[in-house]
């Protein structure tokens, strides 16, 4: 490896000034690990600023550019958002580093550009038509009309009965690195289990080994069938990604020299998949062409439990920096979280070097009282506002988060409790990744809320417009692939350009009234726009007409549509309602982290659902082995990136009966502890 830029006590301090408040400075942990450019892992604590270290390296690096051999700097992370962070944080101050040869994005942008998309071009002469999960479904859905050649008509029919007996269609997939192809439930599941359907209480007898084998077949050519086609989902990437690899074993080492300086970001969010192929790329023993940095907390790996279990895909290496210091929790927060982690050395603990503030709280409930914990946890955010221990700003952060929020249809337990049983108003919105919805009135009420931007709501509009060209089988003319927002724009300037330009004035016009709280008349508008719309283009509404005409409280049980709202106003301040998973990385001024079930270990007096159950040592101060089971662990996991979201006032609340049964000695440990009467 060429020689690595020495980062100097001058640049650190240069950082500093850039990126921290007046008067901070890195501290001792912090500076070695910007000092470091060899291959290591940092395991950094919630709150602990590993994310400014990191920026702080970047900026200094991004002063050396361009490097004497021609390389670049490679910045992954698991979330447009967290790249979105990165560029908002440091862009202006470093315009080289986000330009060639330099590469900072998602793993899964990383994985298209430089590995998917290539293999797929050289071996189809193509590009695909989209990497995306929504239309990925969508063609993989239509699998009943699919007629592939070298089969019978009687395998056609084995192989279309076991998809829509098991719904897999769309979630089998190849596994990334298996050669020959070899079908699995999911990513980084089992492989697919072929047999025959059990249907009613006729007697069973399942396919024979070659009926098996040839179901077994079509599946496959099935799945190519849509690879030739131009639809990948996200997963496929890494499938192609791995024949690159094995096609061109020289292509690794090219990434190296392209790459000296790798970068990830949030590792602990990384499934199996991602990982595995990221250390095949990277960490080639022997090799160290590139330095090699892995940057996140295990002990917050709550993304891909489905995925890779209870235990992170990432397993520490030697040398392995720490960042214990948390610059957001308090001593008296840092105190508790600290029990609740699985990766924990003897002699573990999380530093908590803010402001010492309020003890963390138990609110203690009754069946009668349940739906008055966050009215107590309102009053107690008051109390210790007035008191002067919590900043009360339109900056602060409220928060009432729950690990299971809402129950899905005949799942709802007697007795069990799940956000939306202490709060109703509480409504799961799905309008982060999701754009394929049943109809267009779901989309619509789904994206165009208060606090959407324009840019949010044009693309909802944009895709209801794709999916109905979709629906209907109209394509490009000359490409014959379904239309992208950018050829369809293209395609009416060149083609149709008055029609063009009134278009966009509708979609300007229709993003104008529904942020005037006029989206009843959008959807009026849009639903009687369509025909025309598709005249344009030489057909007629068929195939789309339900999608386009049903409402969304017919067909669907996405939220939006309804009057309820996930903020809540109780004492003259905001309080947000939203799932663990939604708030890991945030931080907040208060939290309050509400019990829920999850399961059910055991039976009888014995059976465990709730984090006050499994994680009882815990909460009196005995740290986890590693030996417990895979419940405990997934509660762990949760209840630490939960409890480690506030910088002032943390609280749990728990029934009696389990504050009784499990959590009595508890006053003297560092909570404080109120009963709702």
């Amino acid at each position: 490896m060429p020689a690595a830029p020495e980062i100097s006590e001058v640049e650190i301090a240069w950082a500093e000034q850039q990126l921290l408040p007046p008067g901070s400075t890195f501290d001792a942990e912090r500076r070695e690990f910007i000092r470091r450019l060899d291959t290591l892992d940092l395991q950094a604590v919630p709150g602990s600023g590993k994310t400014t270290a990191l920026l702080a390296k970047l900026a200094i690096l991004e002063r050396h550019l361009p490097f004497a051999d021609g390389s670049g700097i490679l910045v992954l992370s698991h979330t447009n958002a967290a790249v979105d962070e990165i560029s908002d944080s440091i862009g202006p101050l470093c315009p080289r580093l986000f330009c060639y040869p330099n590469f900072v994005g998602t793993i899964q942008s990383f994985v298209d550009q430089f590995l998917a998309i290539p293999y797929y071009c050289s071996r189809q002469r193509k590009r695909p038509h989209r990497i995306h999960n929504d239309l990925y479904v969508e063609q993989a859905g239509a699998f009943m009309t699919q007629s592939l050649k070298d089969f019978s008509i009687d395998e056609q029919k084995r192989a279309k009965s076991f998809l829509a007996y098991n719904q897999c269609a769309d979630s089998m997939r190849f596994a990334p690195s298996v050669q020959p192809a070899l079908l699995v439930s999911r990513i980084n599941g089992r492989p697919l289990i072929i047999a025959k359907p059990r249907r009613g209480k006729a007697p069973y007898a399942d396919w024979s080994e070659e009926e098996r084998r040839r179901v077994r077949a079509w599946l496959v050519a099935f799945k190519y069938a849509l690879m030739k086609e131009g639809v990948l989902c996200f997963d496929d990437a890494y499938f192609l990604a791995h024949r690159l690899l094995d096609a061109f074993p020289a292509m690794s080492g090219l990434l190296r020299r392209r790459f000296r300086h790798v970068f990830v970001d949030e590792m602990q969010d990384m499934g199996q998949h991602q990982h595995d192929l990221l250390e095949l790329l990277f960490a080639t023993p022997g090799d160290e062409s590139c330095g090699y940095q892995r940057i996140g907390d295990r002990n917050q790996a709550i993304h891909n439990e489905r995925d890779v279990g209870d235990e992170t895909s990432w397993s520490g290496r030697t040398p392995t920096l720490t960042l214990t210091n948390s610059l957001r929790l308090t001593p008296q927060t840092a105190a508790v979280v600290s029990w609740f982690a699985l990766e924990n050395e003897p002699g573990f603990r999380i530093n908590g070097i803010a402001p010492p503030g309020p003890s963390p709280t138990l609110i203690v409930y009754t069946d009668t009282t349940a739906k008055g914990v966050l009215k107590q946890f309102s009053a107690l955010v008051r109390a210790a506002a007035e008191a002067g221990h919590i900043p009360l700003t339109p900056d602060s952060r409220i928060r009432a988060i729950a690990w299971n929020t809402v129950w899905r249809d005949n799942e709802r337990a007697q007795g069990k409790l799940r956000l939306v049983d202490y709060c109703p108003e509480f409504s799961r919105r799905s309008i982060a990744s999701r754009l394929e919805y049943p109809n267009l009135e779901a989309l619509l009420r789904a994206y165009h809320q208060p606090e959407s931007d324009m840019r949010r709501r044009e693309a909802a509009i944009l895709n209801i417009f794709l999916t109905v060209l979709r629906m209907e089988r109209m394509f490009h003319p000359e490409l014959g692939t379904p239309f992208t927002r950018l050829a369809l724009f293209t395609h009416l300037r060149d083609k149709h350009p008055e029609f063009y330009a009134s278009f966009r004035l509708s979609l300007f016009r229709w993003c104008l009234a529904s942020a005037n709280d006029e989206l009843a008349r959008v959807i009026k508008e849009i639903r009687d726009y369509v025909p025309a719309f598709l005249e344009t283009f030489g057909g007629v509404l068929v195939n789309a007409k339900t999608y386009v005409a049903e409402t969304a409280t017919e067909a669907s049980d996405e939220p939006g549509a309804g009057a309820r709202s996930n903020i809540v106003n109780l004492d003259g301040f905001n309080i947000e309602l939203s799932s663990v998973h939604a708030v890991k990385g945030q931080t907040h001024t208060a939290t309050l982290y509400f019990e829920t079930a999850y399961h059910q270990d055991g039976r009888g007096p014995a059976a465990r659902c709730y984090e006050s159950q499994r994680l009882a040592p815990q909460f009196l101060c005995n740290r986890l082995i590693g030996s417990e089971g895979a419940h405990v662990k997934q509660s762990a996991k949760m209840v630490y990136v939960g409890f480690s979201r506030p910088t002032h006032l943390l609280c749990f609340a728990v029934h009696r009966e389990r504050y009784n049964a499990y959590l009595r000695g508890i006053a003297g440990l560092g909570w404080k502890v109120v009963e709702l009467e």
